[in-house]
C-alpha cells in the first residue's frame, strides 16, 4: 500500500487530502476531539474541586 501510494507522488496526495470528503472527515475528527477536551476540562476541573473543598470516604484513594 506504500509503495503504490508514493508512486502516485505530490500532486495526487494534496489532491486527495483536499477532497471535499476528507475536509468533512477532517471536520468531523477535530470537531470530536474538541467537544471531547472540552468535556474533559470541565468535569476535570469539577473533580479536582471536589477534592480540594470536601471531606468524604474514599477521597484519600481517589486523590493519588
Amino acid at each position: 500500500m506504500f509503495v503504490k501510494s508514493a508512486s502516485e507522488g505530490w500532486h495526487t496526495f494534496w489532491v486527495a487530502a483536499g477532497s471535499p470528503r476528507a475536509l468533512a472527515a477532517y471536520r468531523l475528527s477535530f470537531g470530536a476531539a474538541a467537544i471531547a477536551a472540552a468535556i474533559n476540562c470541565l468535569f476535570g476541573l469539577l473533580v479536582a474541586w471536589v477534592l480540594v473543598r470536601y471531606r468524604f470516604g474514599g477521597r484519600r484513594c481517589l486523590a493519588r
